[in-house]
């Protein structure tokens, strides 16, 4: 698996001394698409969740506990979780019926280049990436521990602990559009609240990257904000800020090549 702490997937969760989640959040300013026809179809066929998942791959190829002993001309293997909605996949006859969160984690494996990516690469990489989640859409209700136990080794030689956790995926990513943020619940005195999911109820997770768009204008811009939720326990706060700002370098990077 792809970690980024010493922990390795055989020993089960990630050992959690504290309760809270420590975050740390970003804006970025998404400009608009290209204004030429051909980059703005193919900049165009791509989610800012897909953009997300690419570049958040590259940052773990390069950050990962295990990417200092590979050679500079090999490719990375890297997997990692994708927290998803699966209200959308229920018969729309039962959909009204189902009373809370349909929601589930599904696993992403990405073959990155050891090389900077360039215009080609970089596409090939995003067209794998949204190639990937469209075939298995209907299979996100799946179940993360199903998908691990029926269709993977992961676990092998794992001790019973860990095939119990299943939790074998070290970081995990997820994207809200403006219609999927968490909504304000008004409370007394004109006190708001937003309401969220902790990461921390998905599992010991060591890392969580969320991204919520946060407004969109008609030339096509938008404004993201994007968060990490860690235990300090496990991941020191100066190693995370590096990581949101080698993922905030590869989104933009990857929205430039998709331009090219």
């Amino acid at each position: 698996m792809t970690e980024i702490t010493g922990a390795l997937c055989s020993s089960g969760s990630t050992t959690m001394k504290g309760v809270e989640d420590s975050e740390i959040k970003v804006r970025m300013r998404c400009p608009p698409p290209s204004s030429s026809g051909s980059a703005r179809s193919r900049s165009h066929q791509y989610t800012f969740a897909t953009y997300l998942k690419a570049a958040w791959a590259l940052v773990l190829a390069h950050n990962s506990s295990g990417s200092n002993a590979r050679g500079s001309t090999q490719k990375f293997d890297v997997v990692f979780g994708h927290g998803v909605t699966t209200r959308s996949i229920a018969p729309s006859s039962s959909t009204d019926l189902i009373v809370g969160p349909c929601l589930d984690i599904i696993p992403v494996r990405v073959i990155v280049p050891a090389a900077t990516p360039d215009a080609i690469t970089a596409g090939a990489l995003l067209h794998s990436i949204h190639s990937q989640h469209l075939s298995g859409l209907p299979h996100h209700a799946y179940g993360f521990s199903d998908i691990v136990r029926d269709c993977t080794n992961w676990l092998s030689g794992a001790s019973s602990d860990a095939k119990a956790s299943v939790n074998c995926i070290s970081t995990m990513v997820a994207h809200h559009g403006v219609e999927e943020r968490p909504p304000t619940i008004q409370l007394q005195n004109e006190v708001a609240a937003r309401g969220v999911v902790k990461a921390r109820l998905f599992g010991a997770w060591d890392l969580w990257v969320v991204s919520t768009v946060l407004s969109e204008s008609q030339d096509g811009s938008s404004e993201v904000e994007i968060s990490m939720m860690y235990c300090a326990d496990t991941l020191d706060e100066e190693r995370v800020r590096m990581l949101m700002h080698a993922l905030v370098v590869e989104v933009h990077r990857l929205r430039l090549l998709a331009t090219l």
